[in-house]
């Protein structure tokens, strides 16, 4: 009688671990980049991982990099990435990754792959999702349980790329008074702001952070014509009025290449135009403030 009940009390402990295994594989496994900041025209390097307790044993996945956004640089395997991994190159910002790995599955967090972009220099503010996994691709993913590959779900929440305006010094996404008072208040040694953020508080473009700087901003915010830093923008509406792209380029510089056509039902695409409504010529070149195109 008693072996009977230690058996069944083993038993129950093999399920319960079962079970719990299973509950966690359920969850799926997560992917995500480590923290990055750049601006237009700049290299940036990020680290795809795996989030811990994620009970992953394989995977192959089709990524896809925003070429609008961003051209790639270099991609390889970490050097701390336990397993193997095939990461091939393809056309159209497409990259396959395989891993797999014998043992057992990964628990710990676990640094994947190292990327490194560039980015566009006519990108313009705004926050944009750079890197997704291609939906179209059939995604698989796998724990082990008691020795059996198991479907596993998994899932992709990378950071947006993050584009600021020069003027921006809280980084914000916004230009308002309170990056005035973020300035003052480093002029003043209330406050410090980081390399980065000193990269957006020379609004007044004269490689020197100074109360210039911070009047420029104040200026702006009563007058919009005012230009901060060295580019201007050009934002693209669509139909209905709504900001459909935005671009940037230096101040003076022209712009190149417009966003593809937006095609409606029932409409005939005649091109952008610099007027709402009707036609009107384009002037992109030598751009000395922010303009609308529609």
């Amino acid at each position: 009688m008693k072996k009977v009940r230690i058996s069944l009390l083993v038993f129950i402990v093999a399920l319960v671990c079962f079970v719990g295994i299973v509950a966690s594989a359920a969850d799926g496994a997560i992917l995500k980049t480590t923290p990055f900041r750049t601006t237009q025209d700049e290299t940036f390097k990020t680290t795809v991982y795996l989030e811990e307790n994620s009970n992953l044993i394989d995977f192959q996945i089709q990524f896809k990099y925003n070429t609008e956004v961003v051209e790639l640089v270099s991609v390889c395997e970490n050097e701390n990435m336990k397993g193997t991994m095939e990461i091939t190159q393809k056309d159209d910002g497409l990259i396959h990754v395989s891993y797999t790995k014998t043992s057992a599955n990964l628990v710990e967090k676990s640094e994947m792959f190292d990327l490194e972009f560039k980015v566009s220099d006519t990108v313009g503010p705004g926050k944009y999702e750079f890197l997704t996994m291609d939906s179209s691709y059939d995604t698989q993913a796998h724990t082990m349980v008691n020795n059996v590959l198991v479907d596993l779900p998994i899932i992709a929440t990378f950071d947006k790329l993050n584009i600021y305006a020069s003027g921006d010094v809280d980084l914000d996404g916004d230009v308002t008074i309170a990056d005035v008072t973020y300035l003052r208040q480093h002029l003043a040694s209330i406050r410090t702001l980081d390399d980065y953020q000193l990269q957006f508080a020379d609004a007044f473009y004269d490689g020197e952070v100074s109360i210039s700087d911070a009047v420029r901003i104040q200026q702006h915010l009563a007058n919009e014509s005012i230009i901060l830093g060295n580019r201007v923008n050009i934002t693209f509406y669509d139909k209905d009025g709504n900001i459909h792209v935005v671009k940037s380029v230096k101040y003076g510089e022209d712009l190149l290449n417009y966003p593809e056509p937006i095609t409606y039902k029932g409409f005939t695409w005649i091109g952008w135009s610099a007027t709402p409504g009707s036609y009107t010529e384009i002037i992109s070149t030598n751009l000395k403030k922010d303009i609308a195109i529609y």
